[in-house]
Parts: structure tokens; C-alpha cells; sequence
């Protein structure tokens, strides 16, 4: 089951992505040993973007779910899958800057490829800092893209599950009876500051629904990242004669 399920996110994944799609279908298969890194980390870009909805499925089960829910079981099962949702998108960048990496052959290692770049100074292993210095155009794509508020909260949400103690979810159980019929809702709330070990009630006023929060910023990390490939498309032909 988990697995035609998996098959069939991969499918929509593939179907909302024509510009990552359309690099992939050009690549010759087999793929010759000079093409093979890049195809690989192209192929891993995608792969996690369905992992990203894959897990978002499963958090919007906790929706759906017909009968009264236990509260903690609840919160962390919300846990569980917006962490997987939050690391497969932080992953999805990453493995976007090493395709930039190796399209621009700017030698930075794997280990140290990130998307984020906060510091002040040059670092000679930021894939960022090094496309700042050339003036391309998916260096001024990349600073308006990843300027913007949403992907500051992501950052800091990631940090805060990575690092530090996990969100607190706030947990809302609705019941509503109709004549014949009783509709269980469920509301999972992420806190405006993630980093808040006691949230109060107004400490959720963002309104971080945790599967919407999800489903929208794995369409503007979608966005960002097919944004990126007709940028690069002329010099990926260039480089491997796609």
C-alpha cells in the first residue's frame, strides 16, 4: 500500500515539476560517466520533493480521521511528519544548490552545499557566495526568492527541529453533531516562534495550520526550485551536451 502510494506522489511530484522534468527527459540513458553526477543529484531533487508529499499525505490523515483522536499521540504524530515534510524540502534545496554546484563547476564539496548563506564575507565553500560574485541571473532569482518571509520561518522552524527543543503543537478537537451524523475536526497549530517552550493561546495567532503550513511551503519551495532550471538549462546543455 505505502509503496503504490509512494509511486503515485512520485507520479504527481514529476507532474507539477515540467521544468525539472524537461532536463531529465533530455538526459541520454544510459547516462555517460561525465552526466552521471549531475543525473543523480537532479534525480535526488525530485526524489525529495516527493518524500516532502508523501509525508505531507500521511499528516493530512490526522485530519481525516473519522473517530475521537488522543491528544499527545496526536501531537506527535504531527511532529513526526512536519519534521519529515520540513527536512525532505531543506534537503530538496540542498541538493538544487549541488546541481548549481556542478553546473557552474564551482568545486564546493558535498558535505559543505548548502542553500542558506548568512554571513557578511565570502566563504570560498558557499555555493551562494560564489554565484554573488559571477552576477547571474539565478543569483539575483535565488536573493528575491529566498528573501522573502516564508523562507525565513523555515529556516527558523528547521533550526528549532534540528537543534533545540521540538514545537509545541497545539492541539484542537472539534465535534459538531448534525441530525444522524457526528464530524470529528481536528486543528494542529504550529506556534509563531517555534523556539516558545510555553506558547499561550495568543502565541498561535499566525494561524500555522501544520498540514496547510506544509502544503504551502512545499509549493513555494517547488516554486523556487522550477524557477531555477530554465535558468541553467543553456548551461547544462553546455557543459554535458545534453
Amino acid at each position: 500500500m505505502h509503496v503504490e502510494l509512494l509511486d503515485h506522489v512520485r507520479q504527481n511530484t514529476i507532474g507539477r515539476m515540467p521544468n525539472w522534468n524537461k532536463i531529465q527527459s533530455e538526459l541520454p540513458s544510459p547516462v555517460p560517466p561525465k552526466l552521471l553526477e549531475y543525473a543523480q543529484r537532479h534525480g535526488s531533487t525530485r526524489s525529495r520533493m516527493s518524500f516532502a508529499e508523501y509525508h505531507l499525505h500521511n499528516l493530512e490523515a490526522l485530519y481525516t480521521s473519522t473517530g475521537p483522536q488522543d491528544e499527545s499521540d496526536a501531537a506527535d504524530r504531527t511532529l513526526a511528519e512536519v519534521h519529515s515534510v520540513v527536512f525532505s524540502l531543506d534537503s530538496a534545496l540542498d541538493s538544487l544548490a549541488y546541481e548549481l554546484n556542478l553546473v557552474y563547476q564551482l568545486g564546493v564539496p558535498a558535505s559543505s552545499t548548502h542553500i542558506f548563506h548568512e554571513h557578511s564575507r565570502f566563504m570560498p565553500e558557499c555555493v551562494r557566495c560564489h554565484l554573488d560574485s559571477m552576477s547571474d541571473p539565478v543569483t539575483s532569482y535565488l536573493e528575491t526568492e529566498l528573501s522573502m518571509a516564508w523562507f525565513g520561518v523555515f529556516l527558523k522552524l528547521r533550526s528549532q527541529i534540528a537543534c533545540k527543543n521540538l514545537p509545541i503543537i497545539k492541539v484542537d478537537f472539534r465535534t459538531t453533531e448534525t441530525p444522524g451524523q457526528t464530524i470529528h475536526r481536528t486543528l494542529l497549530t504550529l506556534p509563531n516562534d517555534p523556539s516558545n517552550a510555553s506558547p499561550r493561546s495568543t502565541d498561535y495567532s499566525m494561524n500555522l495550520e501544520a498540514n496547510q503550513y506544509c502544503e504551502e511551503t512545499i509549493d513555494r519551495v517547488r516554486h523556487v526550485i522550477e524557477g531555477v532550471y530554465p535558468l541553467i538549462e543553456p548551461k547544462v546543455r553546455k557543459i554535458y551536451t545534453v
